[in-house]
């Protein structure tokens, strides 16, 4: 089942981290595990994200109707030093390639997330992106 997936998928990722963490502590860091710390902050930071998709609207020219914090996902542990938040939003744009482009845009974005969904709806009035997506930071 979905949770179960999800469950699985976090706990590999946070066994990664910690091998990272593990790595950078004892002084074998690596040029990947840096780049991967570099896109995980060490707090929460929804202002951080908040910033970073209203820059990216703005420079593809595409409306943010709907954006929800989610809260903590299932899976997150408190003692965990891996923590991520889940995200729902709502974008309009006259086309399609104005979400295509927000999206990759997203996915370049310099904080490490996982799309978890993801719908595109185009009509005569205009395009509408309605995704889910999780981002992460530390617990230090």
């Amino acid at each position: 089942n979905q949770v179960n997936i999800l469950e699985q998928e976090s706990k590999m990722f946070q066994k990664q981290y910690d091998l990272l963490i593990d790595q950078h502590i004892n002084g074998t860091d690596n040029e990947m595990s840096s780049e991967l710390q570099g896109r995980i902050p060490n707090e929460k930071a929804p202002d951080t994200v908040l910033e970073s998709l209203d820059k990216l609207s703005k420079q593809y020219n595409v409306s943010i109707s709907s954006l929800r914090s989610n809260g903590k996902t299932v899976e997150n542990d408190e003692n965990s030093i891996l923590q991520s938040n889940t995200y729902s939003m709502d974008v309009e744009a006259t086309n399609i390639s104005q979400l295509n482009s927000f999206i990759d845009a997203m996915e370049e974005s310099g904080r490490y997330m996982i799309i978890r969904t993801l719908s595109l709806y185009q009509s005569e009035q205009g395009s509408t992106l309605s995704i889910t997506f999780e981002t992460f930071h530390t617990n230090f």
